[in-house]
């Protein structure tokens, strides 16, 4: 099993980070392993259909088999709600339950 741990800064170059993750999780699924990838990714999932960069991001994970374990707001302030904090996997048969747990720690 790998367990990875992702941040990527929002001011960053997008394609070169999908380039770059494409290529890891292509090296994971060679290796036929259970993986489980998780991070601050500044990635609005909730934009799929209004960004391009995003859909291209989330057409490349389930193009390499990983679907996405969060489905609901990670980063919630009193004018938006995003999903920018995501756990994605290529073993969703062993997910039993997700979900987010809301503290005032932090804002996400």
């Amino acid at each position: 099993m790998i367990i990875g741990c992702i941040y990527r800064n929002p001011s960053s170059n997008c394609t070169q980070f999908n380039d770059t993750l494409s290529e890891k999780l292509n090296q994971i699924n060679h290796l036929g392993v259970e993986a489980y990838i998780v991070g601050d990714i500044n990635i609005n999932i909730f934009n799929y259909s209004s960004n391009e960069q995003t859909s291209e991001y989330l057409d490349m994970l389930f193009y390499l088999d990983f679907s996405p374990i969060t489905t609901k707001a990670t980063r919630i302030t009193y004018h938006t709600c995003t999903l920018i904090d995501h756990i994605y996997t290529n073993a969703t048969e062993k997910i039993l339950h997700s979900g987010i747990c809301l503290v005032d720690i932090s804002d996400h």
